[in-house]
């Protein structure tokens, strides 16, 4: 009851640091820096109660506000600090495959993908991008197109290659079909003109 009590805190305060109104990164950064030493803090307890599945999911939304924090321009989080939440990561995708749940599996492994590209490790971040789209498959997850658009997104972070625009075009395109597919029409025109954009890169305008 914690545990889900503190994400729903956290993701509050992802929506409100998002918004319109904080103009200036240096507010919005706070927000995000609190609510990540709110899981943290929270962390100590689950180990005492050997909460694996707690500790997990709480160690997602903390590296979450990481990443947004870091999107940031006054954000300078040095690489130890990214280094510790690619480990931790990697302890909480052990836990979620012991306890066979394969949804929260599939989203630590789009998680790592993101901290692999703050660490500037783009064929690493493609290789846990590619892990979380199958494992979404496999339980026909909607969200399997988030796991597509980040394999696209990690793509573009490395060579640039014809052979990896092509690739990253791949991607793009199963992303579209899957939104097209759900009805979810914002999230298919963002899609699309993401697409647009890569096509126009490798001289295929559409």
């Amino acid at each position: 009851v914690v545990v889900d009590a503190l994400r729903s805190i956290v993701l509050c305060e992802r929506c409100r640091g998002s918004s319109p109104r904080y103009k200036e990164s240096i507010r919005r950064k706070l927000i995000f820096s609190e609510a990540e030493k709110l899981c943290r803090a929270e962390l100590p307890l689950l180990r005492e109660r050997n909460d694996l599945r707690g500790e997990a999911l709480l160690v997602l939304s903390a590296v979450e506000m990481l990443l947004e924090s870091r999107r940031l321009p006054e954000t300078r989080r040095g690489n130890k600090k990214r280094q510790e939440a690619r480990l931790s990561l990697e302890k909480a995708i052990g836990t979620f495959q012991d306890l066979k749940e394969i949804a929260w599996e599939a989203e630590a492994n789009l998680l790592l993908s993101s901290t692999c590209l703050a660490q500037n490790d783009p064929r690493k971040a493609l290789r846990f991008a590619q892990q979380s789209a199958e494992l979404y498959e496999q339980i026909a997850s909607p969200e399997r197109a988030r796991a597509l658009n980040a394999c696209a997104v990690a793509i573009s972070c490395g060579p640039s290659s014809k052979e990896c625009f092509e690739q990253g075009l791949r991607f793009h395109q199963q992303a579209v079909q899957h939104y097209r597919h759900l009805g979810w029409h914002q999230a298919l025109a963002i899609q699309s003109l993401a697409m647009s954009k890569w096509s126009l890169q490798i001289d295929r305008g559409r």
